[in-house]
């Protein structure tokens, strides 16, 4: 039997599944560049100038994590409104990513003040702002759903947090990214009897970073430019 406004146990589970493996590859990609910095430089002499292999891993990413996302969307039989939004957030980060990813290889290159605008400000605003409306066309999925297990659900979160946090902090998107973590885990609190208490575990932590960062350092210097890295 079919409990009021939530999936029949095995379709919640599927959900759960595929949240899971969504959140992990989230985590995953938005640290292409830390996972694969060891391999260095691509030799490709005289063709092109010094690309790097997690250039070109990084590719893959927008792949990976949009596919994970539509297979959430799916499997929780989303409304045509949430893949509305879900289009307009994948166009966002599929732009930002692209941005972000040539004007980063050129700028390893070819190190230059547009180089730097298009990486370093820009492009993480424009992903920032595709992560969010992503997110929140995920959670309209699941939020009014049956709460899965606290063993399962804080563990997850806190893997999206502590990505959604370090990752504003070193794409110099603090406020931006402290302002989305403050709402999101705003909606998981008035949505804590059911499934949307995930933005709870999720974005808390990402609250607790970026304002705990905040405090040590007096501000917030991206982490690599004090000797920290992610």
């Amino acid at each position: 039997m079919t409990e009021p406004n939530g999936p029949r146990d095995p379709e919640r589970m599927r959900l759960a599944r595929a949240l899971v493996f969504s959140a992990g590859v989230y985590a995953f990609v938005q640290h292409t560049g830390t996972w694969f910095t060891w391999l260095g430089a691509l030799p490709v002499p005289g063709v092109v100038g010094a690309t790097r292999w997690a250039d070109w891993i990084d590719i893959v990413t927008p792949y990976a994590l949009l596919s994970a996302g539509a297979w959430v969307l799916h499997v929780g039989v989303a409304r045509p409104r949430q893949w509305v939004l879900y289009f307009l957030g994948a166009t966002s980060y599929c732009i930002g990513q692209g941005v972000h990813l040539a004007a980063n290889s050129i700028g390893n290159d070819t190190p230059g003040d547009v180089a730097h605008l298009w990486d370093e400000v820009v492009s993480h605003y424009i992903i920032g702002t595709g992560v969010v409306l992503l997110v929140v066309a995920l959670a309209s999925t699941f939020v009014r759903h049956r709460a899965w297990p606290c063993r399962a659900t804080i563990p997850v979160g806190m893997v999206v947090g502590a990505t959604q946090g370090t990752n504003a902090l070193e794409g110099g998107t603090a406020w931006f990214g402290l302002a989305a973590a403050c709402a999101l885990a705003t909606w998981g609190w008035r949505c804590r009897p059911r499934a949307g208490v995930a933005l709870l575990w999720a974005y808390l932590p990402a609250v607790a970073i970026i304002v705990g960062y905040g405090i040590w350092q007096g501000g917030f210097p991206q982490p690599s430019s004090v000797g920290i890295g992610f």
